[in-house]
């Protein structure tokens, strides 16, 4: 029996957006941060960053074409869809600085890991 490991590069995408789902049901008393200026947005910038290189590994895996756009584009969506699930849950708020800030990680996460990613595979191209 052979299992495709091209199905894990999905797993750390799915476990993230549990833990982000988990998260973000907690009331605030649960998840009460430190009160320092904008660690709210650098947490959000962070989390969906990874969430976004977590989105792209799949598309280098199945050289999926549009990697960045979608990737950072699945990003945006499921942070949308977290602020309007948050805003159900008691004590916490929909902000839209949460949104940006999650599209801005995801972005540039992505770009950065992209260009890294080409860099590398140029290096190894050149090196044969």
């Amino acid at each position: 029996m052979s299992f495709d490991l091209k199905k894990l590069s999905f797993l750390p995408s799915i476990l993230l957006m549990c833990l982000i789902f988990y998260l973000s049901s907690s009331t605030k008393e649960v998840s009460q941060l430190p009160n320092i200026e904008g660690l709210d947005k650098i947490l959000h910038f962070t989390a969906y960053g990874c969430l976004g290189v977590f989105y792209w590994f799949p598309c280098i895996v199945y050289d999926i074409s549009h990697k960045i756009k979608l990737s950072v584009l699945s990003s945006f969506l499921y942070g949308c869809s977290d602020e309007y699930h948050q805003s159900f849950v008691v004590g916490r708020s929909s902000e839209f600085l949460d949104i940006v800030a999650d599209f801005i990680g995801a972005l540039f996460f992505v770009f950065v890991f992209n260009c890294l990613y080409l860099y590398f595979k140029n290096q190894k191209a050149s090196s044969k």
